[in-house]
């Protein structure tokens, strides 16, 4: 006796459906990163480019990034966004690619995946003295606040609010500690926001000397941009004097962070209470 079975034609195609499915989620390359990490970090083409050597320019909010992308962007040094996805810039040079990024600082898998995907790295950090960084993004996100109403935010019964994340974010050293197991200091240039204002003609020889790009020995001076919260100066305008006490006690918290960050990158920036005086005195 022959038993003949009717096939549902939804079931078949619920099933092909299912079956597509899983097979797209067992193949795909998993993103590591938190959401909004470019997925052209996981393109075939882009892990078998070994050749070239890979420029990532990172740094927190408020450190003068911008100030250095306008000058690289006027030497022809086209760098591309990477929370745009680095596969979206055409003009970049064969040899020589440039990105750059103000989020993945502080990502907790960033050094780890660019250890895996990248041959020849380098990085361009722009850091900024912390206590000024710390209040230029409170002034920003919150421009109706004066300098007292600020320290209402920072501190609590008198006390840092150390658990903060502008402060937090201006701990420099624990987020770049993550690049420890991957890369050394060496592959680091470290650049202090205030110095590239400063002495853009300088900061650019050194960007293209640890690049390994030759020189135009083209002339900057001293610049600002448009913007106001770019503009280094601008954060200056904070009544220091009238908060010098808690100024000082912020810049005695983040003291030994910032030894341990000058003593990993060979740097001295000198960040403390009595140079944001000086400066503070010297832009008026």
């Amino acid at each position: 006796m022959q038993v003949c079975y009717k096939i549902n034609p939804f079931l078949s195609f619920s099933i092909i459906i299912i079956t597509i499915f899983f097979y797209r989620f067992l193949t795909q390359k998993p993103n590591i990163l938190k959401p909004g990490f470019p997925s052209s970090f996981y393109d075939d083409d882009m892990q078998q480019d070994v050749s070239s050597l890979n420029i990532f320019v990172i740094g927190c909010g408020n450190c003068g990034m911008d100030l250095l992308i306008n000058i690289l962007h006027q030497e022809e040094l086209f760098l591309t966004d990477l929370e745009k996805g680095i596969s979206s810039s055409t003009e970049q040079n064969s040899k020589t690619k440039l990105y750059f990024s103000r989020e993945l600082f502080y990502s907790e898998e960033f050094f780890r995946t660019i250890h895996m995907h990248f041959q020849t790295v380098k990085f361009i950090v722009v850091v900024r003295d912390p206590v000024l960084r710390t209040m230029s993004e409170f002034r920003i996100n919150n421009p109706s606040l004066n300098l007292s109403e600020i320290w209402l935010q920072i501190c609590e019964h008198n006390t840092i609010n150390v658990q903060h994340p502008y402060i937090k974010r201006s701990q420099y050293i624990k987020h770049l500690e993550k690049a420890r197991p991957y890369f050394v200091p060496e592959q680091f240039l470290v650049l202090d926001g205030q110095f590239i204002e400063e002495k853009p003609t300088t900061t650019i020889s050194r960007v293209k000397k640890f690049i390994g790009l030759e020189l135009r020995h083209k002339a900057y001076s001293k610049i600002c941009l448009a913007y106001p919260d770019d503009c280094l100066q601008h954060e200056n305008t904070f009544d220091i004097h009238r908060n010098k006490l808690k100024i000082h006690e912020l810049y005695e918290y983040f003291q030994p962070y910032n030894y341990e960050f000058y003593s990993t990158f060979n740097v001295n920036f000198r960040w403390s209470y009595l140079t944001s005086i000086s400066q503070s005195r010297s832009d008026k």
